[in-house]
């Protein structure tokens, strides 16, 4: 086991080394804040902290995981997922804060799978990424979710604001599409440069959902997921700036600063006010995979059910407690 409860940790992602790397089966160059590669382990983590960082924040190479109500800030430094899940990880990721991410906020894929190890499921829900895949240009990567490489499992109720890039179901090589499902995803977008990479072509293939907001039937094209364009598959001008989340204390659209200039909360309040056209928007339906203990302190402490708003703050006090 690996658990962390009400933890900061911060500046990690030093140099593994000649001697350290090798053992870890890793490069001797940037470390993971935390890596994890126990397919019978079990990772948990909630609501803790984590700042900074060099590579991906947590690698989880296999293992059990449970990462709830935890916020993460300017992770990745020049390249770098944040939670980034590996071959072999199954479980459950909900109500994290990202801003300013690297790359991906947070990411499934099959890749490197353990002999005998599961295949990788992750449900996700109830997240919200600001300010994501800030090392990044508009159409490589992704700022938000990521599931590829013959991932499986779900991502519901994330609120994605000023990423560079929208989520993503990439096609090179294929997310097990047949067992992944999503949907209720909200995106803000200052500028077109930005709505224009909602929904990304490449080697992706994303299917817009009528539950996600704005919605995507306002914009985008009928035979948007087969087009193969020279630039940007459809407009997203109809959606720039449309539905503001409202939240108590975050300037959107953000003036005066450049856009991906913030990377950390400091004084900002990203819970939401009562005209927050997030309210009410998620869906509830949603069964969590739980494949750790539950225990005060060997294990969850508890399982946050999926909220009836979008994002990690929910209306009623539940969700991410910083």
């Amino acid at each position: 086991m690996l658990i962390l409860k009400w933890t900061h940790l911060d500046f990690a992602g030093a140099a593994y080394g000649g001697i350290v790397g090798p053992a870890v089966e890793q490069s001797s160059g940037t470390s993971f804040n935390i890596l994890f590669q126990n397919p019978n382990g079990y990772f948990i983590m909630e609501d803790s902290w984590m700042y900074g960082g060099t590579d991906d924040c947590i690698r989880i190479s296999s293992g059990k995981i449970h990462v709830f109500r935890n916020t993460f800030e300017k992770s990745g430094g020049s390249g770098g997922d944040i939670v980034n899940c590996k071959g072999g990880t199954v479980g459950t990721i909900a109500y994290n804060f990202f801003i300013g991410t690297a790359y991906n906020g947070q990411k499934a894929s099959n890749k490197g799978q353990p002999s005998g190890a599961p295949q990788t499921n992750v449900v996700m829900y109830n997240s919200t990424f600001v300010n994501g895949g800030v090392q990044i240009v508009p159409g490589a990567r992704a700022g938000g979710i990521d599931f590829e490489q013959g991932a499986e499992g779900m991502f519901y109720n994330n609120a994605f604001i000023n990423c560079r890039v929208g989520y993503r179901v990439v096609n090179n090589p294929i997310a097990d599409t047949a067992n992944l499902y999503y949907g209720n995803n909200y995106q803000w977008a200052d500028s077109l440069v930005i709505a224009n990479q909602f929904f990304t072509f490449g080697g992706v293939c994303t299917k817009p959902e009528p539950t996600d907001l704005p919605n995507p039937a306002t914009y985008l094209p009928a035979n948007f997921f087969y087009q193969n364009p020279a630039a940007n598959a459809y407009d997203g001008e109809p959606v720039v700036q449309k539905l503001n989340p409202m939240f108590a204390n975050y300037p959107l659209p953000v003036v005066g600063l450049p856009l991906f200039s913030i990377t950390t909360i400091g004084n900002y309040d990203f819970h939401l006010q009562p005209s927050s056209s997030l309210i009410g928007k998620g869906n509830t339906t949603i069964t969590p995979l739980v494949v750790v203990p539950i225990d005060p302190v060997y294990g969850a402490t508890e399982v946050t059910l999926p909220g009836a708003d979008i994002g990690c703050y929910q209306y009623n006090g539940t969700g991410n407690k910083h």
